[in-house]
């Protein structure tokens, strides 16, 4: 599996040769960006951090296609299968209005397209193929308008939801505020982002710290306060739990929070 994938965004767009956003106004809020991969990486192994992200990525060298759901668990990958790579990065629920599958049988996996789209994923690496990176963007972006249901898109309160999740509210303070039981909304989360409320939390808060860390940040107190940490031994076993080692150890690649050299 390419070592971007189930990246936090900012690390997909670093490491593509060509990133930009959707230019089809139906996909604003469940595409945040497509992106073209082409180089050969120089070292063999990377660690993927933890991560919410949902991608679709199209291998134009073996002509497969999957879609990698959000990780609650680091992993080691090789880089070496990467080469020449088309992705769709979705927005928190996105993928639910391409897809039928809900996003909680994606999690800590992946999926080969075919077994999501039929025949429209087998043939999507072969259609999307291009001289051009810009040309396999567009091609991409064309086989996600054709398989768009806008009756699926995220319910209105999905975005509020994480927001207010993001932000360290109660999950029942969450409920209320967007008109749901708790099981109603821990059901749309696990079905539209693949975790509970709890889970999507967690996550983002170690992200928040990974992303100041990354930055040059060593007061590790400091980070855990700032990110939504209770202190520091809060974040030192979240570090453990999303990265596999403490934040003193964290050495992440430059410019990819996300990704660590091995």
């Amino acid at each position: 599996m390419p070592p971007y994938s189930n990246g936090i965004r900012e690390s997909a767009y670093a490491l593509a040769v060509l990133y930009r956003a959707p230019r089809s106004p139906a996909l604003d809020g469940l595409v945040d960006g497509l992106w073209f991969y082409d180089h050969a990486a120089s070292h063999a192994h990377e660690r993927l951090l933890a991560s919410s992200t949902v991608q679709l990525l199209v291998d134009l060298v073996t002509g497969e296609a999957f879609v990698a759901g959000p990780a609650t668990r680091p992993k080691v990958v090789s880089t070496v299968p990467m080469a020449r790579i088309a992705g769709v990065v979705f927005a928190p629920g996105g993928m639910r209005a391409f897809m039928r599958a809900p996003v909680e049988a994606l999690r800590d996996a992946d999926a080969p397209l075919v077994d999501l789209w039929g025949d429209a994923g087998r043939l999507l690496p072969e259609q999307v193929e291009s001289e051009l990176p810009e040309a396999s963007l567009d091609r991409l972006e064309e086989a996600l308008l054709r398989c768009f249901d806008v009756d699926r898109r995220p319910h209105s309160a999905m975005a509020a939801a994480l927001a207010q999740l993001d932000a360290g509210e109660r999950v029942v303070d969450v409920a209320a505020s967007v008109g749901l039981s708790r099981a109603t909304l821990a059901r749309r989360l696990r079905d539209g982002v693949g975790l509970s409320p709890k889970g999507w939390g967690s996550l983002q808060r170690f992200q928040r710290a990974a992303r100041r860390i990354a930055a040059g940040q060593r007061d590790y107190t400091e980070v855990a306060l700032e990110a939504g940490f209770y202190d520091q031994a809060h974040l030192i076993h979240a570090f453990r739990r999303y990265a596999g080692l403490t934040p003193k150890r964290y050495r992440p690649k430059p410019g990819e929070p996300n990704h660590i050299v091995e």
